[in-house]
C-alpha cells in the first residue's frame, strides 16, 4: 500500500474517531471549520492537533464537505383537511332561526334552543360531512357558560344545533342567548 492511500485511510479513521470523541474534534477545529492534523512519518499515526512537530506531516480538511445530491422525492402523504364547504353564524329567538353571513346554510328553529341546519349548496351539499360549532354571545351570563353542541344522526342530511348555557354540570337549552359559528367540512374527492 502506498503512502498516499495509507494517509487517506488514516485521515478518514481519525475523522470518524474525532467525531465520536467530540472533544478532540473541537480542540483541533479552528473558527474556520477546518480540522488540522498531523501524520507521524515513521509510524503513519494520525494525530488531530493544530501544530505538527518535527517528523510529522501536516494535513487539513473541512469539517463539513459539500452538500450531496438531492434525494428522490418521498411517497405522497395522506390527504390533509378539506376546505370548509359551508359556514355561517347561526342564531335563533323564540320565533325563528337565522343565518348571518356565511354561505350555503339554512336554519329552521325546531324548539327552545334547537335549530335544524341544512347544507343548501356548494361542495358539501348531499355529502357526508363533519360539523364544527363554537358558541358566541354578547350577553352577560353570570356564572353560566355559553355552550353549543351538534347532533348529526343521519348523513348526508341536516344536523341539529343545540344552543344554551352550562351552569355547574347542567346544560339548559335557551332561546336568543347564544349564537354559533358553524363550519361544515366534507371530502370533495
Amino acid at each position: 500500500m502506498n503512502s498516499a492511500s495509507r494517509i487517506a485511510q488514516l485521515a478518514a479513521a481519525a475523522l470518524a474517531g474525532a467525531a465520536v470523541a467530540g472533544g478532540s474534534l473541537a480542540l483541533a477545529a479552528g473558527g474556520t471549520r477546518t480540522i488540522h492534523g498531523c501524520v507521524v512519518r515513521r509510524t503513519h499515526q494520525l494525530l488531530v492537533q493544530r501544530r505538527c512537530a518535527r517528523g510529522e506531516g501536516s494535513l487539513t480538511w473541512a469539517q463539513r464537505g459539500p452538500a450531496g445530491p438531492v434525494g428522490r422525492p418521498g411517497p405522497a402523504g395522506p390527504a390533509g383537511p378539506q376546505a370548509v364547504g359551508a359556514w355561517g353564524l347561526i342564531g335563533e329567538n323564540p320565533s325563528a332561526a337565522f343565518v348571518t353571513g356565511g354561505q350555503d346554510l339554512s336554519a329552521a328553529r325546531t324548539g327552545v334552543g334547537t335549530v335544524s341546519v341544512t347544507v343548501t349548496g356548494g361542495p358539501c351539499a348531499n355529502q357526508v360531512s363533519a360539523v364544527i360549532a363554537t358558541p358566541e354571545t354578547a350577553n352577560s351570563l353570570g356564572a353560566a357558560v355559553p355552550f353549543v353542541y351538534v347532533d348529526h344522526p343521519t348523513q348526508p342530511g341536516p344536523f341539529l344545533l343545540n344552543l344554551g348555557t352550562v351552569n355547574g354540570a347542567t346544560f339548559t337549552h335557551q332561546d336568543g342567548v347564544v349564537a354559533a359559528d358553524v363550519a361544515v367540512y366534507c371530502r370533495t374527492s
